[in-house]
């Protein structure tokens, strides 16, 4: 067995190489349709999208903050939440919230980010995600305006709000047990 620690740029690239990687194949640089007719990176992003592939989305995580509570988590469901972890922080008058990609298109599909901040929240993910964000929520423009700002928390500490991806390699029958 063996487990190797994945270094990324938290990407696009990112969600490609885990939707690769049970057929142990990587892709080094993001490719495009227009370059890349069959078998393009972006054409995979789209494809997982369209057919609710969750997982790799998964694993693009973002933690984001603003000077006030952006989610409504009153009407919440708990499954649209999973794995996400949000902390208010009173003396510096935050709140900050932390899911993956996928969690952030559900919560914005489904109306909990509130809307003066629905910009906001996608122009940070763009940065990182374009084409995966594009694939997820196709019915949100290019010009998107926010009212109030938000951020990406930088050096990040509090243990809940880091989380690391491994690849590993195990015999099909152990795979099979988890």
């Amino acid at each position: 067995m063996k487990a190797e620690l994945v270094l990324h740029s938290n990407d696009d690239l990112l969600c490609v190489n885990a939707a690769r990687v049970s057929m142990d194949k990587e892709s080094k640089l993001f490719t495009f349709r227009k370059d890349k007719p069959k078998g393009s990176d972006e054409g995979l992003v789209h494809y997982l999208a369209d057919h609710r592939h969750w997982t790799p989305f998964s694993h693009a995580r973002f933690t984001i903050e603003a000077n006030d509570v952006f989610i409504n988590l009153l009407n919440v469901n708990p499954e649209d939440i999973a794995s996400a972890v949000w902390r208010t922080d009173p003396l510096k008058g935050s709140f900050k919230f932390r899911t993956s990609l996928f969690g952030w298109a559900n919560l914005i599909k489904k109306g909990f980010v509130f809307d003066h901040y629905v910009g906001a929240v996608v122009n940070v993910l763009k940065q990182h995600v374009p084409h995966s964000l594009k694939a997820l929520l196709p019915e949100i423009g290019d010009n998107v305006k926010s009212r109030f700002p938000v951020w990406e928390t930088e050096d990040e500490t509090d243990p809940a709000f880091i989380d690391v991806t491994m690849r590993e390699t195990i015999p099909i029958f152990i795979a099979r047990q988890r």
